[in-house]
C-alpha cells in the first residue's frame, strides 16, 4: 500500500478547474458571450448604507456562503455583469471578534479552527478594516469589508470586498467577493439559500464506502467529451471511507488503484462537514500552530437520490475559464455507495 497521490489523480482536471482563487494569476481575453450569460449591460443593484460599531461585532462569525461576482468595463456603455460563482473553498472558515483590554481584537480560523491570522479590527461607518503588523513592525490595515448586512438578533453577517484589475488588453474590471456569514452562538444553522441547502448527514455518509461512478465536464454549458475522458480516467475507482477515531476525530480514508501497476494508494484526510461541503484538511502549521500552507480539497455534494436503488450523489464544482471568463467550467462526478 502507497501513500495516495492526490495531485497525481487531480493533475488533468486542475488543468482548467482551480480550486484556487483565479484572480491569483488572471489572464482575461475579450469577453464571448454564452447562454449562461449576460449579453447586455446589467447594473448592479445599489447596496443600502449599514452602520455599525466594533462592540456589535463581537462574536464569533461562520461563513455559509462564499460567491465572486465581476463588472467587466465598469462604467462604460459596454460594461457587463458577470453573475457571482459559488466558491466552497470558505464555508465553515470562522472569524472571531472580541475585546482584549481596550483594543478590539479578531482571530481567523479554518473549518477545523485552525488559527490562520490574528490582529486588531475597527469599524468606520459601514466598513470594517483589519490591521496586521508589516514587516517593520508596525499596525497597518491588511484588508477592508464593506457591510452589506448585519442583523444582531438573527445572527447575520454580509460583507463584499472589492478590488480593481486589468487585463492583457487594458480592459478594467471590479470583482466583488460577498461573504455571507452566521453567529454560531446566535444562529449556527442559519442559511437564506435558495434552493435550500441539502445538509449532509455524516453518519448516514459513514455507512460502507462510495466510489467514484461517472466523471462530466461541461464548458460554457456545453458537454465536452475530451476532457470528460481524461478525467474519468483518472478519478473513476476513487474510494471515499467516512468513518469517527477513537479520538472522536472525522476522518476520511481515500484509496484508489493505480492503472496499469494494480498498487493501490491511499491518503487519510481529517474532515469537516458545513451543511453541503466537506473539507478534506491538508495544512501545515509552524511551531506556535498557525497555519503556513493549506493544500486541503473540497467536495460540494448535491443531488443526493438513488440510482437503480443504490445511494447516489453529485460533487459539483464550477470556476470560470482563466482565459475567457464568460465561460464558466462545470465538473460533475458521479459518487455512489459501494456495494459490497
Amino acid at each position: 500500500m502507497y501513500p495516495l497521490n492526490i495531485d497525481t489523480i487531480l493533475q488533468n482536471i486542475m488543468k482548467l478547474l482551480s480550486y484556487t482563487l483565479l484572480f491569483l494569476s488572471i489572464g482575461l481575453f475579450s469577453c464571448a458571450s454564452n447562454s449562461d450569460e449576460p449579453v447586455v449591460p446589467v447594473k448592479p443593484e445599489p447596496v443600502k448604507p449599514v452602520t455599525l460599531s466594533e462592540e456589535a461585532l463581537k462574536g464569533v462569525w461562520e461563513t455559509y456562503y462564499f460567491s465572486k461576482e465581476i463588472r467587466f468595463n465598469p462604467e462604460k456603455p459596454s460594461e457587463t455583469l458577470f453573475k457571482g460563482l459559488r466558491l466552497i473553498d470558505n464555508d465553515g472558515f470562522r472569524t472571531e471578534f472580541y475585546q482584549s483590554g481596550t483594543d478590539y481584537r479578531f482571530k481567523s480560523y479554518n473549518a477545523l479552527k485552525g488559527l490562520i491570522d490574528e490582529g486588531k479590527y475597527l469599524v468606520k461607518e459601514d466598513t470594517v478594516m483589519f490591521i496586521l503588523k508589516n514587516k517593520k513592525g508596525e499596525d497597518s490595515i491588511s484588508a477592508k469589508q464593506k457591510v452589506r448586512t448585519f442583523d444582531a438578533e438573527k445572527g447575520v453577517l454580509k460583507v463584499d470586498i472589492a478590488y480593481w484589475g486589468t487585463d492583457i488588453k487594458n480592459n478594467v474590471y471590479i470583482i466583488t467577493d460577498t461573504k455571507c456569514q452566521r453567529n454560531v452562538d446566535v444562529n449556527p444553522d442559519y442559511s437564506d439559500l435558495n434552493p435550500p441547502k441539502v445538509k449532509i448527514d455524516f453518519d448516514d455518509m459513514s455507512k460502507g464506502s462510495w466510489e467514484v461512478s461517472g466523471f462530466a465536464f461541461y464548458e460554457g454549458g456545453n458537454y465536452n467529451a475530451k476532457e470528460s475522458k481524461i478525467g474519468g480516467d483518472t478519478l473513476i475507482g476513487l474510494t471515499y471511507k467516512f468513518y469517527t477515531n477513537d479520538a472522536g476525530t472525522r476522518r476520511c480514508l481515500m484509496k484508489q488503484q493505480y492503472k496499469g501497476s494494480g498498487e493501490w494508494g491511499e491518503h487519510d484526510y481529517p474532515i469537516a462537514i458545513i451543511d453541503d461541503v466537506i473539507h478534506f484538511i491538508d495544512v501545515k502549521k509552524d511551531a506556535s500552530g498557525k497555519i503556513i500552507s493549506d493544500n486541503s480539497i473540497f467536495m460540494w455534494v448535491k443531488n443526493m437520490r438513488k440510482v437503480n436503488g443504490i445511494d447516489t450523489f453529485t460533487d459539483w464544482k464550477e470556476e470560470r475559464y482563466n482565459n475567457d471568463i464568460s465561460v464558466v467550467i462545470r465538473t460533475e462526478a458521479t459518487i455512489r455507495r459501494k456495494t459490497e
